[in-house]
């Protein structure tokens, strides 16, 4: 019982065959799990094997609680639960349950009823954050959901570790426009310039706050320019394309597309192939202005085999603004250069740096962490 899931091997369970006594001792043992998983704010049903008539056990525990955090449903859910589970929530109760955030991740089974039902018990929650990671919804499906949450604000999109192809980004668009969106996480997507130059053409994330495009690793440097191009057009100030195997060319066409724009946050991380110039220079090429640096405040380079000459290097070319946060955990050559790294450091406006994992031993960390009396630094 306890490895639960959807491969489940319990079928007497779910398909509802077996008498009332056997069903309601089942049904106790979900409960039992899911409140040993759960937490005062949150709801955990992950993992469980849920059927059909666990519809109104649901129900019943939310209503039980009034108020949830997060309510995690992730890789427990049978075709057309969602759809009983939204039959169950009628006018009387809609102002008695509150959700915030609704994760049915992992769900690989999930059909355009259920996508409908969900966009409902979004609005009938007042549910803003939603996880569709790893559901491997087709286009439809997206477009069914898009359909019945139609105007309703969804703050968050969580759409990770789903091949996405060309209707399936058209779809996914669309609920970006209509929902109002403002974060959309697309981690390990498969992406591509051809899927990127749909979106620059017909403005998708213009009203974006936030985008995280972390693990693809199929955009060249003419996606990341149109990249770039898109958040310059858009409202984004935080971008997070860490682990995308970016090379220092990706870097300079993506600089070239944002023209200048300032971001509030922007992540490189873990891209270990960010020094590898594929022109063969480290320098920007001639036709990118300085005043074209990335400008931000919030800056991630953790993992990316920096030392201290090319961390410095990094920062001058390609970057311009008050640095106020720092991120180069991960890059053990630093503190083979530890005067470098610390003569360049003190001449920026840091406020937070975070050096763990960067080679340093604990008497180099005492010596170190002086000498930025106003920094929060984090070695660990």
């Amino acid at each position: 019982m306890a490895d639960g899931g959807q491969g489940s091997s319990d079928t007497h369970y779910r398909r509802g065959v077996g008498d009332d006594q056997e069903n309601e001792k089942q049904r106790q043992e979900i409960i039992g799990l899911s409140k040993f998983m759960s937490s005062n704010e949150d709801l955990d049903f992950s993992f469980l094997p849920l059927n059909h008539d666990c519809h109104e056990l649901i129900k019943n525990e939310l209503i039980e609680r009034k108020k949830t955090r997060i309510l995690k449903l992730r890789s427990c859910l049978q075709p057309g639960l969602l759809h009983q589970l939204r039959r169950q929530f009628n006018e009387p109760l809609n102002k008695t349950v509150t959700v915030a955030h609704v994760d049915v991740s992992a769900n690989t089974g999930l059909n355009s009823e259920d996508a409908g039902s969900l966009g409902i018990l979004l609005r009938t929650w007042g549910a803003k954050h939603l996880d569709l990671s790893e559901c491997c919804l087709k286009s439809q499906d997206i477009e069914r959901l898009c359909k019945s949450c139609e105007g309703y604000e969804i703050k968050t999109l969580v759409y990770a570790n789903n091949t996405v192809e060309a209707a399936e980004m058209e779809a996914i668009c669309k609920i970006v426009t209509s929902s109002k969106v403002h974060q959309l996480h697309l981690q390990n997507c498969y992406l591509n310039d051809k899927l990127l130059s749909r979106v620059e053409e017909d403005h998708y994330w213009k009203k974006l706050d936030s985008l995280d495009l972390s693990y693809n690793r199929n955009i060249s440097s003419v996606g990341y320019q149109l990249l770039g191009r898109v958040v310059r057009e858009s409202s984004i100030m935080s971008i997070r394309l860490a682990d995308c195997n970016m090379t220092r060319d990706d870097i300079f066409s993506f600089q070239r597309g944002l023209g200048g724009k300032q971001v509030d946050s922007l992540d490189l991380s873990y891209n270990d192939n960010i020094l590898r110039p594929m022109n063969h220079e480290l320098e920007p090429p001639k036709n990118i202005k300085k005043t074209d640096n990335i400008k931000t405040t919030d800056l991630g380079l953790a993992g990316c085999n920096l030392n201290g000459d090319t961390l410095k290097e990094m920062l001058q070319s390609t970057f311009e603004g008050e640095i106020s946060s720092l991120n180069i955990r991960d890059n053990p050559e630093l503190g083979q250069d530890l005067d470098t790294v610390a003569g360049f450091l003190t001449r920026l406006k840091i406020s937070k740096l975070n050096i763990s994992n960067c080679g340093l031993t604990k008497t180099e960390e005492d010596n170190f962490i002086p000498m930025f009396p106003r920094v929060e630094i984090q070695t660990d």
